[in-house]
Parts: C-alpha cells; sequence; structure tokens
C-alpha cells in the first residue's frame, strides 16, 4: 500500500496530464465553433453551457457523492471524459456541438469532486494550502503547455488530429488512477523523544 505522500504525488502527474489533454482545444474552442458555421457567441453559448450543467448539477454531486467510491467515479468520468472528447471529431453541427457541451457538463460535474475529494485525503492536514498550491500549480503548467501545443497540433495537422491527441491524453492520465489506493495509510512521522 502506497503512503499519502505517494499517492499525492501520483495525483499531481495525474492532474497535469489530465489539464493537458482537456486543455488543448481550450484558447482555439471559437475557431472551432465558427469552423462548424458558428459564430463567437455559439463558442460564448457552448461554453456557458458547459459551465451552467457543471454547475447545477454540482448541486446534486453534493447530495449523493459521499457514498460512492470517489476512486471510482473518478475513474468512470475520466473515461467517458476522453470519449467525449473524442466525439468532437465527429462534430458537424452546433446543435452537436452544444449536447455534447451539455454531456461534459454533467460529467465534470462528477468527475470534478471526485478527484478533488481523493486528492484532499492524500493531504497533510496542516500542509493543504501548500497542497492546493501545487494542485493548481500543475493545472495552470498542464493548461499553459496545451495552449502552445494544442494550437500548434489544430494549425499542422487540423481539429480532428487535436480531438484525437486531446483524448488519448486524458486517457492516459486516467490509467494512472487504476492501481491508486483510495483509501491512504498516513505517512509515518521519525519522532524522536
Amino acid at each position: 500500500m502506497r503512503t499519502k505522500r505517494q499517492i499525492f504525488k501520483i495525483l499531481l502527474i495525474e492532474n497535469i496530464m489530465f489539464e493537458f489533454g482537456a486543455g488543448l482545444y481550450g484558447p482555439i474552442y471559437a475557431i472551432y465553433a465558427e469552423k462548424l458555421g458558428g459564430s463567437i457567441l455559439t463558442a460564448g453559448v457552448a461554453w456557458a453551457i458547459f459551465l451552467l450543467v457543471l454547475g447545477i448539477c454540482g448541486f446534486a454531486t453534493a447530495k449523493y457523492i459521499d457514498r460512492f467510491s470517489l476512486k471510482k467515479m473518478a475513474i468512470i468520468t475520466s473515461i467517458l471524459h476522453a470519449f467525449l472528447i473524442f466525439l468532437y471529431i465527429f462534430v458537424s453541427h452546433v446543435w452537436q456541438l452544444f449536447t455534447l457541451q451539455l454531456l461534459l457538463g454533467l460529467v465534470g460535474a462528477i468527475n470534478f469532486p471526485a478527484w478533488d475529494a481523493w486528492f484532499t485525503k492524500t493531504q497533510d492536514p496542516d500542509k493543504q494550502g501548500s497542497s492546493f498550491a501545487l494542485m493548481h500549480g500543475t493545472n495552470n503548467i498542464g493548461r499553459g503547455l496545451a495552449a502552445l501545443v494544442g494550437s500548434s497540433v489544430a494549425f499542422f495537422l487540423g481539429f480532428k488530429m487535436l480531438f484525437l491527441v486531446s483524448s488519448i491524453f486524458v486517457l492516459i492520465s486516467t490509467f494512472l488512477l487504476f492501481n491508486l489506493e483510495e483509501e491512504v495509510k498516513p505517512v509515518k512521522l521519525n519522532n524522536k523523544s
């Protein structure tokens, strides 16, 4: 069984990979919406659908999340997230984009709190601030690298390849979760009395 610290480090690695994969298309999402025949407004509406569904469904998640395995919910919804990103390849109409955003919001409403709660279990009570700072740092590094790589992939290889690469990275990040323990043992401190 791994220690809290070991699981913490693996979750940070998984987080940077997930954020990289999921963030590949973020900065150029409006261009993708325009290629579907939409506009900047279409991109804004699609993003609003995702965030509103994510937020509203978060209330239902809050009511039920602690009844289920956080690990299983994080894994299942991460796999679904990868699959839904893959489906962008087949989107040809704005209504399909909106539907996909709605589904990503539903999945995210379970995935994000499940992962965050699991991550919280790995933290030392007296270092929660630094733990969350590291987690947010990995989020932003993943997203920052994704902005550079994603725009390059879309420019040189197109959006279909971008969504394929994005879904693969999210899926690979999910594989890191499979062998982790959900319940973690505390770190043993060397107390010299």
